[in-house]
């Protein structure tokens, strides 16, 4: 059998939970079980838990390790696919698919779907199966499933489907006798799914592929063109009322080589797509087809065809006649300059095309040149010339004339038109307007003024100002010019407003009533003058200088008693967080992980402070508190029996209790509140996130050396908790920002640099302070990175290459075309797997692997050198196959991951100086929260595309406290998919770059799946 059923009850038994594994052994002894269906690549079992139980579905596929079940449940595997694993291999069912009764209830009875030909239609009836015995019942569309369920005076227990109940609703909105085409195609649609139908008496497959309709065109001998039906493929028998039958062959798979054997498949029977052709056109092709004389090839190409192609497929076969393409038609003034003084004539046009390709004359398609030809759009042509006439009073080909500032002001109305000819720039002004920016004692404002050509700036002109409301206005609106305070028109600066000009426009827009502007958006007024080369006006420039992170920051009084020795840049983080505090402004302190967030922070607290942290870390913190701020009291609100006291001067909770208690923590005003690791507020609309950005303090502090994890709604979502409008709405940021930089991860590292990045930079900047350790800890030993390549083995080489060969073409195909990425996902883990160990992959046994060996190789040598590491990997089923060959090598180990319980008694003998020579860590488990500086040596088993995760598992070891240089060790299998991971994630750390200035990562888009799979 092509199943291996014993590897597939191991798997399934691996994966199941005990309590779900036990319910499913349960129900294998009291369930009833029918072999629905058995094919050379599935198998489909029927599954009732009683007599009056609804059928359920269970599917096991080649390979071994895919099921499915239609319970809908939530457990993979669930109840029903341990149930049937189990029935099988202790062979209860038998292999004619009759079922083993093995309890005393009764099995509930089966519908059998049934086809019957009467002339050139198609009937259909249903029989009831119970047992041995077959009731029939009368071929008529009145006997629904209520009605045969008592059939002959008694009522018959009968097992059914939700597609058999789903076929039983369609039976019964037909009105008819017999099935009309409509009704055919639902039937067939759902009998799709099942598997007990046939025709005449014997099977059939009934298959959701309708045949369709080609129209085919063709050129004729004489020189004109002929239109033609054919189905897309061939068929058997065609019935009146909608359906066909199909039959296919193919070679026995298992038989031997020249073997003459062919295996005949059952009869396929389609429904007939409607074509949605006329009568009339029908007719017309049953006698010879559609005739074309050559005349009429514009019209055929560009109107009759597309028409015909709405509603049917049409195959071109001439070689005479051009394929049009899809082209709207358009408006295009041809502009004219008179001979003498300032006139300007316009005459309308319509035509196709930019530039035109074909004009409108007199209701009759023009074509410039016979090799392109556009689709016609006779609704959108009447629709423009009414347009023409109601909205400009003229008519196509008349032209009308125009002096002076009309032509001007003509020619702004119909910029969204088009226009062509010299005289379409002749009546642009000479003057372009240029922005000032105006600012004092925090008000703010941006005018422009009339600068001639070739002076210097100092020489503008002050005649001619226009404010920036009028000209925002006319930009918005297409206009070429706007009117300045003295009546003159000058040219719009297009460029300056298309870069700048919303970014100003929300500026002035967050003015108060007085118009000033508030503290921080003063970053953002700097940076757009700065970009614009202008200076800023100076109280802006002193104000972002006092706002810039320098060493010069007035000194933050540090509480006391507070128990720790500060470095130097720990101070600086402490004088910057004082400065923003006394601002009143929200403050990200984004330094890399391991310099002492959590320190400089708890400078800060005072009373009627609330810390949110996640829950790995909240021992941590509470250690933290009472060793640094032993004068403040806590309360640590977490567990069971919590209790939430008002009177404490901290209160230390995590982020679930933050959302499941909203109206608790909402209710308080907070004088300081701290998030740490924020990232976990990254999904703005998260529950979680949203429960955040809601608490209400008078200063912020977010906590993070990832700002930006994922994406820039990372930042955004952060920003928003701390200085909610800094960014906008969301919808704003991802207009501004996020969509343009996140556009092509391709162009990332370019992006960093881009006027966009800036801008986004020039914001935030003043309120994030983000050290690297290189810059600032440089007590730090150094951090050596090295890639680690190994060779798969031939068996493991086949293995990987087997899953290229058999997915990746069609996963590649399908996200090009737009769908889910699911499936590449799916591959994407398994290629990963394969580069790991063999072992992991669904069916496959292996004991060891290349990879495996080289890590053993790598620590059995440094080891021998008394070097002690961390091991990652996100799979723990990897970390259980490195653990027997740890021990056969006689190394002490431990480990930690999501099941662990113990963390920090585990932790704390680690980092004894005889501790275990290796800690093996889950990469989500090990990530946060954790010191293990007695480590030197770190390696990742499994190069993850997000640099900021795997930045942060070697930083447990490279951090504050080490006195070793570290060493981190990618081990990369040569000539797969992991070399394209560590591509991407060079390309990947552009994006926090973009918006802070450093290394970060965005997460996994559609074009880097396709980067990763195509190569």
């Amino acid at each position: 059998m092509w199943v291996d059923v014993e590897a597939l009850f191991n798997l399934v038994k691996e994966l199941a939970s005990p309590k779900v594994w036990s319910s499913g052994v349960e129900l294998a002894r009291n369930g009833d079980f029918h072999e629905e269906r058995s094919s050379a690549d599935e198998r489909t079992f029927l599954l009732y838990s009683g007599p009056k139980s609804r059928a359920v579905r269970v599917a096991l596929s080649e390979p071994s390790e895919i099921w499915q079940c239609d319970c809908g449940g939530d457990d993979d595997p669930c109840v029903h696919v341990i149930a049937t694993i189990i029935a099988v291999r202790q062979s209860k069912i038998s292999p004619a698919g009759r079922p083993l009764v093995r309890s005393t209830t009764q099995i509930p009875a089966h519908i059998r779907n049934c086809f019957y030909t009467e002339g050139n239609y198609l009937l259909f009836y249903r029989e009831i199966h119970n047992g041995e015995v077959v009731t029939k019942v009368e071929r008529s569309l009145a006997s629904t499933l209520s009605k045969l369920s008592k059939e002959g005076g008694k009522v018959v227990q009968v097992a059914t489907t939700d597609e058999e109940l789903l076929l039983d609703h369609i039976l019964t909105q037909e009105s008819s006798g017999r099935l009309s085409p409509k009704t055919m195609r639902l039937l067939i649609q759902a009998l799709s799914r099942l598997q007990n139908t046939y025709l005449n008496g014997e099977s059939v497959v009934v298959v959701n592929d309708p045949v369709l309709t080609e129209l085919v065109v063709d050129d004729t001998p004489q020189g004109d063109f002929i239109v033609v039906r054919e189905s897309s493929r061939p068929l058997k028998e065609v019935f009146a009322n909608g359906a066909a039958l199909e039959s296919t062959h193919r070679s026995l798979l298992s038989a031997p080589q020249n073997s003459p054997l062919e295996l005949k498949e059952p009869l396929r029977l389609v429904s007939i797509e409607d074509s949605g052709l006329s009568q009339e056109e029908w007719l017309e092709l049953q006698r010879g087809g559609l005739r074309y004389s050559s005349n009429d090839a514009v019209d055929l190409a560009s109107r009759i065809l597309p028409a015909l192609a709405s509603r049917v497929k049409v195959v071109y076969r001439t070689t005479r006649l051009t394929r049009a393409r899809a082209i709207k038609p358009r408006l295009l003034f041809e502009t004219f300059s008179a001979v003498h003084g300032d006139g300007l004539t316009v005459v309308p046009r319509l035509v196709y095309g930019a530039p035109a390709i074909a004009e409108v004359k007199n209701g009759k398609l023009m074509l410039v040149s016979p090799r392109e030809v556009p689709i016609r759009d006779v609704v959108l042509e009447s629709s423009l010339q009414r347009e023409l006439s109601h909205s400009f009073g003229m008519s196509l080909g008349e032209g009308k004339a125009f002096i002076g500032e009309a032509g001007a002001l003509f020619l702004k109305r119909i910029q969204r038109y088009g226009a062509s000819g010299d005289a379409a720039t002749t009546f642009a002004s000479a003057v372009e307007l240029t922005p000032q920016f105006i600012g004092e004692e925090g008000a703010f404002d941006v005018v422009f003024t009339a600068e001639e050509r070739g002076k210097d700036r100092a020489e503008s002109s002050e005649e001619g100002r226009a404010s920036f409301d009028a000209v925002i206005k006319a930009f918005r609106s297409g206009a070429l010019f706007v009117q300045s305070s003295t009546g003159t028109w000058h040219t719009i600066p297009k460029d300056w407003l298309a870069t700048h000009g919303e970014q100003v426009a929300r500026l002035l827009a967050a003015r108060d009533r007085e118009g000033m502007l508030p503290v921080s958006r003063v970053g953002e007024v700097v940076g757009i003058c700065s970009a614009t080369g202008r200076n800023p006006p100076q109280y802006f420039s002193n104000l972002h200088a006092i706002l810039s992170k320098s060493e010069s920051l007035p000194e933050y009084p540090l509480p006391s008693p507070f128990n720790v020795t500060l470095r130097e840049y720990q101070k600086v983080g402490i004088n910057w967080l004082g400065m923003l505090q006394q601002a009143g402004m929200g403050a990200l302190l984004a330094d890399d992980m391991g310099l002492g967030k959590t320190v400089q922070a708890m400078a800060l607290l005072k009373k009627r402070s609330l810390i949110v942290v996640p829950t790995s870390v909240l021992y941590s913190w509470e250690k933290q508190l009472a060793e640094f701020r032993p004068s403040l009291t806590l309360c640590r609100y977490h567990g069971t029996s919590r209790v939430f006291d008002c009177d404490a001067d901290v209160i230390l909770t995590t982020y679930s209790l933050v959302r499941m208690e909203q109206e608790l923590f909402q209710g308080e005003e907070w004088d300081v509140i701290i998030v740490d690791e924020a990232q976990t507020i990254r999904n703005p609309s998260s529950q979680v996130s949203e429960a955040v950005r809601r608490l209400r303090g008078i200063f912020k502090i977010c906590l993070s050396g990832t700002p930006v994890e994922n994406s820039l709604k990372d930042l955004w979502s952060q920003s928003d908790f701390l200085n909610p409008g800094l960014l906008g709405s969301y919808k704003e940021f991802s207009e501004r920002f996020s969509d343009i930089l996140e556009g092509d991860a391709n162009d990332l590292p370019a992006q960093s640099n881009s006027l966009k990045a800036k801008q986004l930079r020039a914001t935030v900047q003043p309120f994030i302070l983000r050290r690297l350790k290189r810059e600032v800890a440089k007590e730090l030993p150094a951090k050596t990175e090295v890639v680690l390549e190994c060779e798969l083995t031939p068996e493991e080489r086949k293995h990987y290459e087997a899953l290229i060969l058999s997915s990746r073409k069609e996963v590649v195909e399908k996200l090009a075309e737009g769908a889910s990425p699911l499936s590449a996902l799916e591959l994407l883990l398994r290629l990963r797997q394969a580069c790991c160990h063999t072992g992991l992959l669904p069916g496959i046994s292996a004991r060891s692997s290349s990879k495996v060996s080289l890590l053993m190789e790598s620590l059995l040598a440094s080891s021998a050198q008394g070097h002690r590491a961390i091991v990652f990997s996100q799979w723990t089923s990897l970390l259980d196959r490195v653990e027997p060959h740890l021990r056969d090598s006689q190394i002490s180990f431990q480990r930690i991951d999501g099941s662990t319980s113990n963390r920090d008694k585990i932790v704390s003998e680690f980092q004894e100086e005889d501790g275990p020579g290796v800690l093996l860590l889950s990469l989500k488990a090990g990530g946060v929260g954790l010191t293990l500086t007695a480590a030197d040596h770190v390696y990742i088993l499994d190069p993850w595309w997000n640099p900021a995760v795997e930045d942060q598992a070697s930083d447990r070891a490279h951090r504050i406290g080490q006195d070793k240089p570290v060493m981190v060790y990618r081990l990369v299998a040569q000539d797969t998919v992991e070399e394209r991971v560590i591509e991407l994630q060079n390309r990947k750390r552009a994006l926090l770059a973009a918006a802070v200035g450093d290394t970060g990562e965005v997460s996994l888009s559609k074009d880097e799946l396709l980067f990763l799979l195509e190569g």
